[in-house]
This record gives structure tokens, sequence and C-alpha cells, in this order.
């Protein structure tokens, strides 16, 4: 009802609204159109070859806008801590491009061309330019330009030079449900992976140090390698030797899924391994048999995979051609599939062994039909040591995390690095005068509109406002004494509901506290019980009134006496456990009123709760 109400006031005044935006807004534009503004740019060129073509080093199409990428500008607000104050849209509409052809090489296309040659040429010279208003300043544009070109040549080096950071894939393992031996596989594993990665960075830039971490990749290799060799080997070998687990029936039963999908997944590779072979031997075979034994990598193989189909009624030939070599290759991957199959198969085996059989520890090998591991029903150390291990495996992913951490930032140094050195920046930043008056002009009208209705529904809530004023207690935040009269008043000729219930709460000691300890701490007391009736009847459909002196009045609706009187228990209770003020004696008193019978009035029942006031002390604990 309000909201409908402050829109048709605030509905009145939109024609001056509107007006007074309109005359504002072109006072405003003409403004914008007699301020200077900054057009910073910079002529970039991209060194590698394939740029005239189009490409990028990895042969995918260049597409220069890529410097004023969502992805680019965004991390262009955040490093520059431009959050809330500009948007992405805001920056990359102000950020140009305009290619720079080589005219000879244009002239040379056209001659290929009317020639009726294939002639390949698009610019590799281009100027990038920024705008920045009269405020921001020269200096702004310059800074958003750089940091913008800094983070694109990072984002062209990781797309088109390969080289992805090492991911820490592992960094919230111990929060899923894994036992402790697959935690430490899929660590083993990330960390070997890692481990290839910046090898592979080492033996292409052996020489690359970053700055920000002070670190080469070989430097990161080898903290990897001794984590690697050192630490989780030493965990394995913990968790191996006291047969540690969080739960034996789940890891065996685990293990025991991996070799029968293992065993399902061989029986596939064997069938088509034979059927590769037997594609492969029955050429070699026909070629001798012809006189040909001179087989090429790049022999065609027409159509010896549906050999054994044909002549069946519902077989229909496709086109399955393939080389010799592409055979061969086929029959290779699915042999390194089949093999790492059987390997991780008798590595499961193993694994089974370790935690399933007896050790010769339990008496009549009763680990075997246990749902505990031998070591578990026989070492008095167990729970410690594998407490120990939980607390290493922590260990190890909190010092994996900061080691992937510092691989990321030597990595985005070393892309920054890469992407500059496939890009070269051929002058220098230059300014320009320019502006984007209509731009301007039509932001500066949208918040004139929207500040100036804000306004009018200010305006509109000026009732509330004096309602604040006049009928709030401001050391409490409760409604107060004026408040309260003019309730009475209101309510002298009715008659209340019978479900409503007043509750009177008087600190009763109040002057002795301000005598013996201060009027700040009776302030602060008063202010306690108004936090406490406040947490306690939150929830309740209740009024809350400080009458003054330390008196409270709580005007309850739907209740009754018995549920009052629980809150105004809970009350007493965090009163007593209250952690200020424990020095102080509290004395106060609590009266209790319900409308359980008809031609009760609010006079009346508020009279009933100051009947019924029981005095209490309080000494905190």
């Amino acid at each position: 009802m309000k909201k409908t109400n402050i829109f048709k006031k605030t509905g009145k005044l939109l024609p001056f609204i509107i007006v007074f935006c309109i005359l504002a807004t072109a006072a405003i534009h003409y403004k914008l159109k007699t301020s200077n503004t900054y057009v910073t740019y910079v002529v970039i060129h991209y060194n590698d070859p394939a740029a005239e073509q189009g490409k990028t080093p990895t042969g995918d199409t260049l597409d220069v806008n890529d410097i004023k990428s969502s992805a680019v500008m965004s991390k262009v607000v955040e490093q520059m801590d431009l959050t809330g104050i500009y948007s992405v849209d805001n920056l990359i509409s102000r950020i140009t491009i305009t290619p720079v052809p080589d005219e000879d090489k244009v002239a040379q296309k056209q001659a290929k061309l009317d020639e009726g040659e294939d002639y390949v040429y698009e610019p590799s010279t281009f100027i990038v330019s920024f705008t920045a208003t009269n405020a921001e300043g020269e200096e702004f544009a310059r800074e958003v330009l750089d940091k913008t070109l800094d983070l694109y040549y990072a984002e062209y080096s990781q797309k088109y030079v390969n080289v992805a950071p090492a991911n820490n894939t592992i960094e919230n393992i111990d929060r899923e449900n894994y036992d402790y031996l697959e935690m430490m596989e899929m660590i083993d594993s990330a960390v070997s992976e890692t481990l290839d990665t910046l090898y592979k960075r080492d033996k292409n830039t052996p020489y690359y140090r970053a700055t920000g971490t002070g670190e080469s990749f070989a430097d990161l290799a080898d903290d990897f390698n001794y984590i690697q060799s050192i630490k989780i080997s030493s965990l394995f070998s913990k968790i191996y030797k006291y047969q540690i687990t969080k739960n034996k029936p789940v890891l065996i039963s685990d293990y025991t899924t991996r070799i029968d999908n293992n065993n399902i997944s061989n029986t596939k590779e064997e069938s088509i391994i034979n059927d590769i072979v037997s594609v492969i031997n029955a050429y070699v075979e026909k070629m001798r048999s012809s006189g040909n034994t001179n087989i090429s990598s790049d022999y065609i193989l027409d159509n010896l995979h549906e050999k054994n189909l044909t002549g069946t009624e519902s077989y229909t030939a496709g086109d399955q051609t393939v080389t010799y070599d592409e055979l061969v290759y086929s029959w290779r991957d699915h042999n390194r599939t089949h093999d790492h199959a059987v390997i991780d198969s008798a590595y499961c085996q193993y694994v089974l062994n370790t935690f399933g059989n007896c050790t010769g520890a339990c008496p009549a090998g009763e680990c075997t039909s246990s749902s505990k591991t031998c070591t578990e029903l026989n070492n008095k150390n167990y729970a410690e040591i594998r407490s120990s291990v939980d607390r290493e495996i922590k260990d190890l992913l909190a010092e994996l995390a900061e080691l992937y951490n510092k691989t990321t930032v030597t990595n985005d140094e070393y892309n920054e690095y890469l992407g500059a050195s496939y890009i070269s920046v051929l002058s220098s930043s230059s300014v320009k005068e320019s502006v984007d008056v209509n731009l301007y002009t039509a932001i500066a009208f949208i918040f004139l509109i929207v500040l100036c209705c804000g306004g009018a529904i200010v305006i509109t809530r000026v009732g509330d406002i004096i309602n604040y004023v006049f009928y709030t207690d401001h050391m409490t935040g409760f409604s107060n004494r004026a408040y309260f009269d003019k309730y009475l008043k209101q309510m002298d000729r009715k008659l209340l509901d019978n479900d409503e219930v007043y509750c009177a709460l008087d600190i009763a000691n109040l002057a002795a506290i301000n005598t013996a300890h201060s009027h700040e701490a009776g302030d602060g007391v008063i202010k306690l019980f108004a936090l406490l009736l406040n947490e306690v009847f939150g929830k309740s459909d209740a009024s809350l009134i400080y009458n003054g002196n330390g008196s409270f009045i709580v005007l309850l609706n739907g209740s009754d006496y018995i549920s009052a009187e629980e809150i105004m228990n809970i009350f007493m209770l965090r009163l007593d456990e209250r952690e200020e003020y424990q020095n102080i004696e509290i004395e106060y008193k609590i009266g209790i009123a319900e409308t359980f019978r008809e031609g009760r009035t609010a006079r009346k029942l508020l009279a009933e709760a100051i009947k019924n006031k029981k005095t209490y002390i309080s000494e905190a604990k």
C-alpha cells in the first residue's frame, strides 16, 4: 500500500522532473562539448609472419578485437581497482582499433588478384586507442591502455603459444569422501602431470626466471619433485605399512570394482585389437600375393573393416577407408589402453592384498572377516597413526596450494614475456583531443532522472521521518513514551482482541546503578535490556516500547500468557548469562496480563500487567 501511495505522489511530480532533467542535460551537453578529452593511442605490430595471412602462431584466425574482449577488460577493471567505478562495457566502448595496411602489399595483392592468382594479405599493424574524459586526465588514459595491452599480451600467449598454467586440481580433495590411499593417488598423479608441464617449460626456455617469484621452471620442478619423492612416497609407505583406511569394506569394494571394470574394458580392447590385426594381415597377404610388397605409409586400405559382415542380410556398406599407418597407430593406442588396464589391475590387486589379507598378528585371521584391518585390530596406536596421516595429508595439500600459487604467478609473467615477444609496440603513447558527447549526455540524463525520482520518493516519506524523530527512542531504537501515550488515546474506546498480551518490565534499581556505577553504566543496562528484548521477541508479532526511566512495555498480538511467560523466562536466562556489566546486580520487575475475557481495554490490561509485577534479581554468572 505504501509503495502505491509513493508512486502516486511521485507521478504528480514527473512532468516537473522531466522538464528539469532536460534543461540540466542541455547544460551538461554544452559543458561536455566545450571540454577537452584525451585519446591515447599506440601502434602495435604482430611479428609472426602468419599474421599477414590473418593467422595466429597456432593457425587460428587472428582477431585483433580480442584486445578489448571482456576477458581482458574485466582483468583491467579488477587489477586497477576500478570495480564499482567503471563497468567493463564502459571501458570497451572507449577502445578503438584501426588497421594500418602496408600499401605496397595491398597493391601487390590487388595485382595478383587481377591476374587470377591467389594472394592472401591481412594487415599486421594496428593503432589501438583509449579515450578518457578531461576529469580523468591524460595519465589515466595511458595507464588503462598500458594495462590493457599487457594483459592482452599474456592472453595472446596463453591462447596461441601453448603455455597454459599448471592448475591445482587437488585443492579440495580432503573435503570429498575419498579414502587416504585414493587421495594420495590423485595427489601423486596431479604432481606428475605438473612435473611434465614444468619440464617442457624448462626445456623450451631454460634461462627464464620470473621477477615476481624469483623462480625458474626448473626451480619449481625441483620443489615438486622433492615433495613427490620424499613426502608423497613417505605417506604412501605409512598408509601401506599400517593399513590406514577410513573404511576397509568401502576401500576393498572400490578397488575390486576397478579390477572388474578393467577386465570389461580389456575384453572389448582385445576384440578391437584382434580385428585390427586381421585387417593388417589380410592386406599384407593380399599385397604379397599380387607381387606388391611395398606398403607405404599413405597406402589406402578400402573397406576392409567390413569383411566379416559382407553377405549378411542386414549389412549396409559404409565408407571406412583408412591408411596403413592409421591402422598401426590404432593398434598401438588400443594396446596401450589394454596394457594400462592390466597394470592398474595388478596394482589394485596389490592394494586388496595389503588391506584385505592378514599379517599374522590376528588370532586365527580375525581381520579377514572384520570391517577393520589387521593393524587396526592389533596396534593400540592405530588411531594416533591415522590422525597423523590425516594431518600430514592436510599439511601436504596446504604446501602444494602455496607452490601451485607460485607456479601460477611465474607462468602468468611468462605469458606476458612471450606475448610481448610476438607483438611489438612501434610507437610510444600519443594524445589527441576527442569527446563522445552523446554518450555522456545520455548517461547524465539517466542519472538525473534516477536522482530526481529518488528525491521525490524521499519527499513522500516525510511522514516516516517525522515518526522516527518524534516517536522513536534513539537510545534503544524502541517506540518512545510519546508514541505509547498516542497509542493509549487511540485505544481508549476500543476493545482488545482475546489473543493480546501486555508485558510490563522495569529496571527497579536503575537509580542505584546510576549512583554507584555512573549514568553511563545505567544507560548501558538499559541498552542491554533493549537488546535482549529485541532478541527474544524478534520473531513474535510484538511492539517494543521504552517508556522512560528504565520502564519497558511489550505489546504482543496473537499470543497468550503462557507463551509470553516462556519468552520472558528466556530473557531472564540470557540476562543472567550476560557478558557485560557482570559486576552490577540488576533488580527488575516483570508483570504479564492477557485478554482472556471480553471487555478488556488497553489501559485496563496495562494496569493489570503493572499489578502482576514480580521482582527478580540478576547476578551475572
